[in-house]
């Protein structure tokens, strides 16, 4: 088990190095500090891993209810479906959500909830619910905001390492973030 202080302490070092690479980001290519969960996925599971933190990558869908009774299906959702197939092909970005697990004690990791409120009002949505958690880190027996799930998707997860592996090819910002920590 990691502690709350544990936790609240790696996570501060995850959110520093997170602005300090969006600072390097030219201004006319940034979005949102959040919109950028595969970078920041990846950079959690790394910093994880300079910890001696197992940590991987997860990939697939996610949904926050977006008014307060936390048990509605109206809300903010990345759904990995049969469709996002269809956006690959046609050379868009899917729709998909990214973050990090742990496996000992396995824990979902979710650096970017800080997030949600804004990117889903930004895409139409009317938030009413309490706003997210500044981040998750859900270990078994832990209570979940309520409403919220996480899916991950082998395939989706299979997507996201395909993106990195050939993130050469892309810009020299993603690729300092990427090899940021690399060993």
């Amino acid at each position: 088990m990691v502690f709350q202080g544990q936790k609240d302490f790696l996570m501060g070092v995850i959110r520093t190095e997170m602005q300090k690479c969006y600072e390097q980001m030219p201004a006319e290519e940034r979005g949102s500090i959040g919109s950028y969960c595969l970078f920041w996925a990846d950079l959690t599971v790394k910093i994880l891993r300079s910890y001696g933190i197992d940590a991987q990558i997860q990939a697939g869908s996610a949904f926050w209810p977006c008014l307060p009774d936390g048990l509605t299906t109206y809300g903010f959702k990345f759904e990995w479906n049969k469709q996002t197939y269809q956006k690959i092909i046609e050379g868009g970005l899917p729709e998909i959500h990214v973050w990090a697990a742990t496996t000992n004690p396995p824990a979902v990791i979710d650096p970017v909830t800080f997030n949600f409120k804004l990117h889903a009002i930004q895409n139409g949505y009317e938030w009413r619910a309490p706003d997210p958690p500044d981040y998750i880190w859900i270990e078994p027996g832990a209570e979940w905001p309520k409403g919220v799930s996480y899916m991950p998707d082998i395939q989706a997860i299979e997507y996201v390492y395909s993106i990195l592996n050939g993130i050469e090819t892309q810009s020299p910002f993603a690729i300092r973030i990427l090899r940021k920590f690399d060993k």
